[in-house]
């Protein structure tokens, strides 16, 4: 089981969105906030700081680039893609589109750190599509395939990623799918497997519709919590089709 690091938040809030550097995690708005949080990798009972703030109050996902964070809003247009930087507390800024509204929550985001590009895929929204952005160049977003049809039909997804691709994974409303998407080339994304739980689920209640996290390690991929939901769950990227509650 997770073991409390005895650190906290500054404030209790619901729907966050979570991104990472080497040394620092950082909070991304929720609870109807604009804030950014920040604590220590290796010291997170120190507890976690007011860092930043985005440029609006949104709901929406982050993800990590080398050196900055990425909060992808729940709109479209300029200024639907807020950065900031990973080492100083300078407020996040609009710096690209989005070609796609992904709904009022949250959607499946995921990172290409070889080729330095930032992924959202599905979402509560009425979009399948998987979109990428460049972090060299965040101001151009491209369509590059679409989820299966299982996994963004309403419903808040999550993401993770291997070096070399993305997976979105299950979604609100008891689907557990994990879709699996290549960063190398355009194309669609194919049904890999399969949850233990969906991550809103608890003992076959389905009315849960709030996401648990995804997580990555080099070799595996990691879901944990929701909204009635406190399990962890692992995959192999070796070997999505077998999946294991792990606490």
């Amino acid at each position: 089981n997770a073991v409390h690091s005895t650190g906290n938040l500054t404030a209790s809030r619901w729907s966050c969105s979570g991104c990472s550097s080497e040394i620092s995690s950082f909070i991304v708005s929720g609870g109807g906030s604009n804030i950014i949080e920040s604590f220590s990798n290796t010291n997170p009972a120190a507890g976690a700081t007011d860092l930043a703030d985005l440029n609006v109050t949104s709901n929406g996902t982050s993800v990590s680039g080398l050196t900055h964070g990425y909060f992808c809003k729940d709109t479209t247009g300029v200024g639907a893609l807020d950065k900031f930087a990973y080492v100083n507390t300078a407020n996040a800024v609009g710096v690209g589109d989005l070609n796609h509204n992904y709904g009022n929550s949250r959607y499946g985001g995921s990172t290409d750190s070889v080729s330095n590009y930032g992924y959202m895929a599905g979402g509560t929204g009425n979009s399948p599509a998987i979109e990428r952005f460049s972090f060299d160049n965040e101001t151009i977003s491209n369509d590059v395939g679409n989820c299966t049809s299982q996994t963004w039909t309403g419903g808040e997804t999550m993401g993770c990623s291997s070096e070399t691709h993305g997976y979105h994974l299950g979604k609100g409303s008891c689907l557990t799918n994990i879709d699996k998407y290549a960063f190398s080339s355009s194309g669609n994304a194919t049904d890999v497997g399969d949850l233990t739980h969906d991550a809103s689920n608890w003992n076959g209640n389905c009315s849960g519709s709030g996401r648990g996290n995804g997580m990555s390690s080099i070799t595996h991929g990691y879901v944990a919590g929701g909204e009635l939901y406190t399990d962890i769950d692992k995959f192999a990227f070796a070997n999505e089709s077998s999946q294991t509650d792990i606490g």
